[in-house]
């Protein structure tokens, strides 16, 4: 098996949390201890700053699809919305005093959901207003996406399952057992392809109406996931090097240089997958 060497190093000036490439490419928006900043990817020098540093960890940001905004969550219990070239905010919006460690958005880049232990909030980004939330008695979900279509959120829990909920009509519509502890969930860019994995040492495949439809093998306990846009890759961040497996074969094409890494994500694009350490963001061509 290949390993594959980064074919861009980004050093960050702090512990990063989480980090997104603009649809072009040319710059990674981070979140993390140092608050939400861009970096150049040619030069790794900083392009500017959405929210300064202010003791608080920025959990997670995404940028939408038309590369026009930057959507982040951090310590301070707001989800920031802010113009990706100007770096003006759009609007800041409270989380009821829940601090949300995740952002997704769906594929025309108006819904966004957000994400933590035991709650789940949607949010029109025309507005900046909530408009549906999922709460659970206990503080079980540990993964959780927006689908494409903006209307559904899928989850993954300590207990093992893996859910669909209808932010429409504020009920479950879907619930599958897996195999072990839910650490990380992804979807497909069409909505068709969802995988899962935590502590059950395998990437659990399911189609949209959660059966399962695969299992890759190769890692031991998952803590980060990303599939592909296509829905033809998968990486998987566990304790040693990422693992990018091909879906529909199962078989893993490669594993990627650099261990120890916290996250990772495909670009929106599919042709990139950033891995993020401590103290560098490595982007590799997809395999």
């Amino acid at each position: 098996m290949k390993t594959l060497k980064a074919k861009r190093r980004v050093p960050l000036e702090h512990q990063i949390a989480n980090a997104s490439l603009t649809p072009d490419g040319r710059e990674l928006v981070v979140a993390g201890f140092g608050g939400v900043y861009a970096i150049d990817v040619a030069s790794g020098k900083k392009a500017r700053v959405y929210r300064e540093a202010g003791g608080l960890e920025a959990w997670d940001a995404r940028v939408t699809p038309d590369g026009a905004r930057v959507v982040a969550v951090h310590g301070s219990f707001h989800l920031d919305v802010w113009e990706t070239e100007s770096a003006k905010l759009v609007f800041e919006r409270p989380t009821d005093g829940v601090s949300m460690e995740r952002v997704t958005l769906s594929a025309d880049g108006h819904q966004a959901l957000t994400s933590a232990s035991n709650i789940l909030r949607f949010w029109d980004l025309a507005n900046g207003e909530a408009r549906a939330v999922r709460r659970t008695p206990k503080p079980q979900m540990t993964g959780a996406v927006l689908m494409p279509n903006g209307k559904t959120a899928f989850h993954g829990g300590r207990d093992g399952y893996v859910r669909l909920f209808d932010g429409d009509r504020e009920e479950e519509a879907l619930a599958a057992k897996g195999k072990g502890a839910v650490n990380a969930v992804d979807v497909s860019a069409d909505g068709k392809t969802l995988v899962s994995a935590g502590s059950g040492k395998a990437v659990l495949v399911w189609n949209a109406s959660l059966e399962l439809v695969g299992a890759l093998e190769g890692a031991s306990t998952v803590y980060s996931l990303s599939i592909s846009p296509d829905g033809s890759r998968v990486v998987a961040a566990d304790l040693e090097s990422p693992v990018v497996w091909d879906v529909k074969s199962g078989e893993i094409v490669a594993k990627l240089e650099g261990e120890q890494v916290s996250a990772v994500r495909f670009s929106l694009d599919g042709r990139s997958i950033v891995t993020i350490g401590d103290d560098l963001a490595r982007i590799h061509a997809t395999p």
